[in-house]
């Protein structure tokens, strides 16, 4: 391979962003002879934690050092070019070793903190994915790189990479990067970022420009379409320089692919206001806006400025274009300037006639006080949704309270979700039983042509729901029920806790999980305490896990629910760091009625 790429070390910025990899520590260092190379290796599940007796060599050098009980290490006389850097543990460590591909420059100093997996974790790296994998930016602008290190069983894996800055040949690094894979541009070039886990690694290429030239085209709304034939959306773009603001001088080339999924209109005239009420809108005009997005459907940001700067808005640099939607099909809207092109996917979906009316959920149980949201779709001969239709919705004894839901494209215009999926198909049939409290309603990215309704349930019994649906350009009109039962308000029966048991080496982690419900499986609010046998280790708060399918027990055929869910808690425990057993107990309270429920897990931490 004729490429080359030199590791650069690391620098001390900007006060409250840490120690950041990826820029050369040693400066000018090409009066130097001795290239010294010098970090912490430190544990990938907890980047506080050092590893001592760790040996860091060069293979095929003499060059070897074993870290001490400060995690550190520094080699010294490293030979130039292209380097294998070993890291091994003794026989007896908890720890894996790795080995990184670097290429070293003469006489820098250079500073690499190596992260190394434990064993006996529950569930082993097996791929990892940086994004986003390229970028164009300015000098002090960052970018917010994301790795995600997931198993063979496809589930996430919460560890800390290593993180550099490599470039090619001799050329002087062009940023740093955080050990939160935040880079920041400091010198004009190309590099790449790369994180490594283990043997695992991928890499991203990193562009950075001078203040007064064209970083990247930004459009908006930033996210895919799905637009019904004939409707119109206004399509935004921007450029932005390497000063972190809009490119004064932009005139772009706006092209639909193919030609018949619609036409462009040039709209002007906007003031700032207005533009900066459609910018903001669209979620691409604070000091972060997303650059791409991440499985979960979360995005991954930009921060134009270290530190975050505004942009302002010039009206002349900003290119309005209004969008009409042509026939069905799929296609893209592309802007081109300066050698820069952005691209906007967009499904343009056929009118049709109304076919059918869809009404989920056809049936509920729902208790009293609790919401259950019902969602009607008029659908096309393609099981589309059809827009521009009139809804009437109705109960036949008024057990509860109907309160009209607004959805996302009725906001935003759009009517698709800002990762880029959409509800514009037809939904399965399904029974949903799961109903949260009226506090807990979730959030609804659906097309604007579709209705909905919040039943909020008030009195015992059976009811029936109906939505009649017409279509004023075929004077179609069609109806669907729904059945609904109201029950008693649910009483705490029942804690699920997971795992029920588990084994962790000494100074692990692993999640745990509770869920109260009633005697239904219904979830139920409660108040939660955790207790953890004395010496078994320390009980910290976790973050809520995604509904990935890792809590099987809380996943209900075609529901819409809130999330997190109703009566659910998790903590992480940090195992103590000798061999013991133990037990960690959680007790879920139901104020309302003084009802309680516990559950016990089984601990224990063995050496691998």
């Amino acid at each position: 391979m004729c490429n080359r790429f030199w590791l650069a070390g690391s620098l001390v910025l900007l006060g409250g962003m840490g120690c950041f990899l990826g820029c050369g520590g040693g400066g000018g260092g090409s009066d130097r002879e001795t290239t010294i190379l010098r970090g912490k290796v430190v544990d990938a599940a907890n980047p506080n934690r050092v590893v001592a007796g760790a040996q860091v060599r060069v293979e095929g050098a003499a060059a070897a050092v074993t870290t001490g009980a400060d995690g550190f290490y520094q080699l010294v006389g490293l030979p130039n070019g292209p380097v294998t850097l070993i890291v091994e543990l003794p026989g007896d460590s908890k720890y894996q070793g790795m080995r990184l591909e670097l290429n070293v420059p003469p006489g820098e100093v250079l500073d690499l903190d190596i992260t190394l997996l434990p064993n006996g974790l529950s569930e082993e790296p097996a791929q990892i994915e940086l994004q986003p994998s390229e970028y164009t930016l300015g000098l002090q602008e960052s970018v917010q790189f994301q790795a995600q290190v997931v198993s063979s069983s496809g589930n996430y894996v919460h560890v800390h990479p290593t993180w550099m800055v490599v470039m090619e040949g001799n050329a002087p690094p062009v940023g740093v990067v955080s050990r939160e894979g935040i880079f920041i541009g400091t010198a004009v070039g190309v590099g790449k970022v790369v994180v490594q886990v283990g043997n695992l690694k991928d890499e991203a290429t990193v562009r950075v420009v001078a203040d007064e030239d064209l970083a990247r085209i930004v459009m908006a709304p930033p996210w895919g379409l799905v637009l019904p034939e004939g409707q119109e959306q206004l399509l935004l773009a921007f450029g932005i320089n390497g000063a972190g603001q809009m490119f004064a001088g932009f005139q772009p080339e706006w092209q639909v692919e193919p030609a018949e999924l619609g036409t462009l209109t040039p709209v002007t005239g906007l003031s700032s206001e207005e533009l900066e009420r459609l910018l903001a809108e669209y979620g691409v005009l604070g000091p972060d806006f997303p650059v791409g997005w991440k499985s979960d459907g979360s995005p991954i940001t930009s921060r134009r400025k270290a530190g975050g700067r505004h942009i302002e808005v010039l009206p002349e640099a900003v290119s309005v274009q209004r969008f009409t939607a042509g026939k069905g099909g799929q296609g893209r809207v592309t802007v081109a300037f300066g050698g820069q092109t952005a691209s906007l996917e967009i499904q343009v979906q056929a009118r049709g006639t109304l076919k059918e009316v869809s009404l989920e959920p056809p049936a509920a149980r729902v208790p009293v006080g609790r919401t259950v949201t019902f969602i009607a779709w008029g659908l096309n001969e393609e099981g589309q949704p059809i827009p521009g239709l009139e809804f009437e919705w109705k109960l036949a004894k008024g057990l509860g309270d109907l309160e009209e839901i607004y959805f996302y494209g009725d906001a935003a215009g759009g009517g698709s979700s800002p990762a880029g999926g959409s509800a514009s198909r037809k939904p399965k049939r399904g029974r949903c039983l799961v109903a949260p409290s009226a506090e807990q309603r979730p959030s609804y990215f659906w097309d604007n042509g579709s209705s909905g309704r919040a039943f909020i349930a008030r009195t015992e019994g059976q009811d029936q729901l109906t939505v009649t649906v017409h279509d004023p350009v075929a004077n179609v009109t069609l109806q669907a029920t729904a059945e609904i039962v109201v029950t008693p308000p649910p009483l705490l029966e029942k804690l699920m806790l997971s795992p029920e048991e588990a084994t962790v080496a000494p100074g692990g982690e692993i999640s745990f999980w509770a869920q109260a419900v009633d005697g239904s499986g219904e979830p139920v609010s409660a108040v939660f305490e955790w207790v953890v046998t004395e010496g078994l280790g320390v009980l910290k708060e976790a973050p809520i896990p995604l509904m990935d399918g890792s809590i099987p027990a809380l996943w209900k055929e075609d529901c819409i629910l809130p999330w997190p869910p109703e009566g659910f808690d998790a903590r992480l425990l940090i195992a103590a760091e000798k061999e013991t057993t133990g037990t960690v107990t959680v007790t879920a309270s139901q104020k309302e009625t003084n009802r309680t429920a516990s559950a016990q897990a089984k601990v224990a931490i063995v050496n691998p």
